[in-house]
């Protein structure tokens, strides 16, 4: 009776050894991350605006403008600015939304920073 105990806990020490980490990594667990805002600055004066655009990383960006340049498909549009400096709209939280707007007029190159939970699109 002792070898067919300890041959299921051997068993159940298996199963719980081998799938454990598929379901704990498949669960999506919110981590703090940093979202970077950065107002790109216009090619011309044209259109009167300036895109606003964003990026979740694990970690503070070294150079904001490089590495818009350099990784352009991991930020995503999330606002416009006109030609006054003003938030025109902004995809975002409401806290980030007053921040942003506190520092009205707006100029193209600033750059903000909001550490905490932030979804991915």
């Amino acid at each position: 009776m002792d070898a067919l105990t300890d041959g299921f806990w051997i068993g159940v020490g298996v199963i719980v050894f081998l799938f454990v980490p598929v379901i704990v990594g498949s669960l999506k667990w919110e981590k703090t991350a940093m979202k970077t805002v950065y107002i790109v600055p216009a090619w011309s004066d044209q259109a009167g605006q300036c895109r606003i655009v964003a990026t979740v990383t694990a970690q503070k960006l070294a150079n904001v403008p490089r590495d818009y340049d350099h990784y352009p498909d991991k930020w995503r549009e999330v606002g416009i600015m006109n030609s006054q400096g003003k938030l025109v709209c902004y995809d975002g939280k409401t806290e980030e939304l007053a921040e942003i707007r506190s520092c009205e007029p707006l100029a193209a190159g600033m750059v903000f920073e909001f550490e905490g939970i932030h979804q991915v699109a």
